[in-house]
């Protein structure tokens, strides 16, 4: 699976799509605030915060 996330904070929109078929189907959805605050809270360590969260 590929993960996206789109934009931060609140507003920010995550996305799955399978590897190698981009296209063939996305699924788009939001975090709970608390969640993406926790992601966000320290700067440089979003991508790491992302794979635990």
């Amino acid at each position: 699976m590929h993960i996206r996330r789109r934009g931060n904070g609140g507003s920010a929109e995550w996305t799955l799509s399978p590897l190698g078929e981009e296209g063939a189907y996305e699924l788009a959805f939001k975090l709970p605030k608390q969640v993406e605050d926790w992601i966000s809270d320290v700067e440089g360590k979003e991508r790491r915060r992302t794979l635990v969260a």
